[in-house]
């Protein structure tokens, strides 16, 4: 009993992720090379303001790019930005961009791929 009602404790204080805690939800989207880069599609409804964005690669890289003064409308069917990222065959990206809906609550936009080169050394996206 004693032992149930510690790690209660505990998880509150930690701020451990509870059955409560309100979780953004993902929408994945595709992505595929274009020019010699990525495009990942936007999936954006009118209204919709994208205003951040969190780019993850295999070699440990993180960035941040937030920007909610300038808000950003990407109409379906567009490119979404990845911010001059420097892409490298071989290694894994995960992107999130974070979107702000008319009504309702905020959710990510999500891409994750790796990436290859072909024997010219243009970019494809991994099997």
């Amino acid at each position: 009993m004693r032992t149930g009602a510690l790690f209660t404790v505990i998880f509150m204080l930690t701020g451990c992720i509870g059955f409560l805690d309100k979780m953004t939800p993902h929408i994945a989207t595709s992505a595929f090379v274009k020019n010699n880069d990525i495009c990942a599609v936007s999936i954006m409804k009118p209204g919709e303001k994208m205003v951040s964005v969190e780019i993850h690669s295999s070699d440990e890289r993180t960035r941040f790019e937030v920007f909610p003064d300038k808000p950003r409308y990407i109409p379906a069917g567009g490119c979404l930005p990845v911010f001059s990222t420097t892409f490298n065959a071989g290694e894994k990206y995960a992107f999130y961009w974070n979107v702000v809906p008319v009504k309702g609550d905020a959710y990510l936009i999500t891409t994750r791929f790796t990436l290859a080169a072909d024997a010219q050394g243009n970019l494809t996206l991994a099997p």
